[in-house]
């Protein structure tokens, strides 16, 4: 024995740093719907299975060549009559793809999300659960420039929690993508902040989109009032001289509920109305 050799340490092994969790592989259901991209232009991110064409079908449409995703929150358990039915989460999945086909987008991430977690997890106080890190994700992973959402102004509450999923996942970013809402039912009021889309172009499929869904057709005509909206929206875009164009959707900027320093959703609405009223009324004016 050399008893005057020191013994060698044994060398010690780093493990290699793992790579951040894919959720888009253990979150739900995730579905290119072509070749996969490297990058995204727009991000839709929609409440429920058919909301991601009612509202914003057409913008998909005219932008698709450039990559269009959609994250779909909720699972659709139950549809436009009210009610749950044995099998339906699923068909309304495969109709979201079909009709997300018809505008050419890339993918479709249905994050499978009962509505009362998605309105738990963005309740006040909270973080925005998996519907916040599922938009996070999809944001930094696709590089996207922009992400439209629900407008704040609708008055369901699954809409509205998907509104502040989105705005919760925004802020976490340094610098976050451009950020607009679009109606699915609820008019955007004041001219502030919004822009009207000509999408007279995309009507005939954003339509044909739409009427993918039979499922919920079946109850209501999703189709004839997609149309009369963009119809209406067209109409008063020519009629208060903001550019007319026969069919139209309308996006409202959020990106001010994103910035660091950002006002509270009630407190960018509260002074949001104000304005409205000033414009209509006259600042000053209490009638």
């Amino acid at each position: 024995m050399n008893r005057g050799v020191p013994r060698r340490a044994a060398p010690v092994i780093l493990p290699h740093p793992m790579a951040p969790p894919d959720l888009t592989e253990t979150l739900g259901r995730f579905a290119w719907l072509g070749a996969p991209l490297p990058q995204i232009e727009l991000l839709i991110v929609a409440p429920h299975p058919d909301d991601e064409v009612i509202g914003p079908g057409g913008r998909a449409a005219l932008t698709a060549r450039h990559g269009v995703g959609a994250i779909v929150a909720t699972d659709g358990a139950r549809g436009a009559g009210g009610r749950s039915e044995p099998g339906l989460a699923a068909r309304r999945e495969e109709e979201a793809i079909a009709g997300l086909r018809h505008v050419g987008a890339a993918f479709a991430w249905l994050l499978r999300l009962p509505s009362a977690r998605l309105k738990e997890e963005t309740a006040p106080g909270r973080d925005g659960g998996a519907a916040a890190a599922a938009i996070q994700h999809a944001v930094e992973r696709f590089g996207v420039a922009e992400v439209v959402t629900t407008s704040p102004y609708e008055r369901h509450p699954t809409h509205l929690a998907t509104t502040r999923a989105a705005i919760l996942a925004l802020r976490r970013l340094r610098a976050p993508p451009r950020f607009e809402a679009f109606p699915v039912w609820d008019a955007l009021p004041g001219g502030a902040g919004v822009r009207d889309v000509d999408v007279g172009a995309a009507v005939e499929a954003k339509l044909a989109a739409i009427r993918c869904h039979a499922s919920q057709l079946a109850e209501r005509p999703f189709d004839d009032a997609a149309r009369a909206q963009m119809l209406r929206d067209g109409t008063l875009a020519e009629l208060t001289g903001r550019g007319g164009t026969r069919y139209a959707e309308r996006y409202l900027d959020l990106g001010e509920l994103v910035r660091p320093g950002a006002p509270t959703l009630r407190e960018w609405l509260t002074r949001r109305f104000r304005a409205d009223l000033d414009e209509r009324l006259g600042a000053g004016r209490d009638d």
